[in-house]
């Protein structure tokens, strides 16, 4: 059987790319940078039957907001991800000080990419026009399409796993979460 994959087509967004969030963001703001601060939230129902993804949140500085360029297309405007998981214990290390003890050592490990997420690498997408936005004043903007994580990397195991992306323009990668994936 012969299977022919075709480019997905870029298309402008319908509705507003950035929207206010009705929600506190969860975990940690990164520092700011250009005026502003990027977080990430994850999906509570990640994996075997909903996919694994994350929410991105962006906030203006407080006295005078910032401003940035998106495209709409999740693929253009956050490219650098690293995904690191699932969590496995790598031995142990003894400890000295304060008392003589052992920890264990996490093992972190880049997540594969699934076919599609080759065949992105090998094809990637066409650049779309950069639309100018301006963040008020200590609102958080919800991006309005979630990263769908598990179209592009292999996280069918069961586990934690840990994310992060960079926002492409400007450059500011986002805090680090972890992401619960069931057995």
């Amino acid at each position: 059987m012969k299977v022919t994959i075709k480019p997905p087509e870029l298309q402008l967004p319908v509705g507003k790319i950035l929207q206010p969030s009705p929600i506190n963001t969860p975990g940690r703001w990164t520092k700011r940078r250009g005026g502003m601060q990027v977080c990430l939230g994850g999906f509570e129902d990640a994996g075997k039957t909903q996919p694994v993804g994350v929410w991105v949140f962006l906030r203006g500085d407080l006295q005078g907001g910032a401003s940035l360029r998106l495209t709409g297309n999740r693929l253009l405007d956050f490219r650098a991800m690293k995904i690191e998981g699932p969590d496995e214990y790598n031995g142990g290390v003894l400890v000295k000080n304060p008392k003589p003890r052992y920890i264990v050592i996490l093992n972190h490990k880049q997540v594969p990419l699934t076919a599609y997420g080759k065949w992105l690498l090998k094809h990637p997408p066409k650049k779309l026009p950069k639309k100018s936005y301006t963040l008020k004043p200590s609102v958080v903007y919800q991006y309005a399409v979630p990263i769908n994580l598990s179209c592009q990397y292999d996280m069918s195991q069961g586990g934690i796993y840990h994310v992060r992306v960079e926002l492409a323009h400007p450059k500011i990668w986002s805090n680090w979460i972890n992401i619960k994936v069931p057995q």
